[in-house]
């Protein structure tokens, strides 16, 4: 890999990774906001093994994409 496709290989990795953070912290804003998840109706929701899949799910993409990078980092031009 040339020196500009790494560089912008972590700044594309970074960039995911927060995008990643604020779509999970959106998504869990709106379920409180709208009163979806309350106190009194708590226990008929119980979304929070939800959230938690959700977030697994953001960290295994989120690594399985730094595992390839890395992969293609150390390759670098070879074939």
């Amino acid at each position: 890999m040339k020196r500009w496709q790494k560089i912008l290989g972590v700044i594309v990795g970074v960039i995911i990774g927060i995008l990643n953070f604020i779509i999970f912290r959106a998504i869990e804003y709106v379920y409180i906001s709208n009163d979806l998840i309350g106190e009194d109706n708590l226990p008929l929701w119980q979304v929070s093994n939800y959230f938690m899949a959700l977030e697994v799910l953001f960290i295994v993409t989120y690594i399985a994409g730094i595992i390839l990078f890395i992969k293609l980092w150390r390759k670098g031009g070879r074939r």
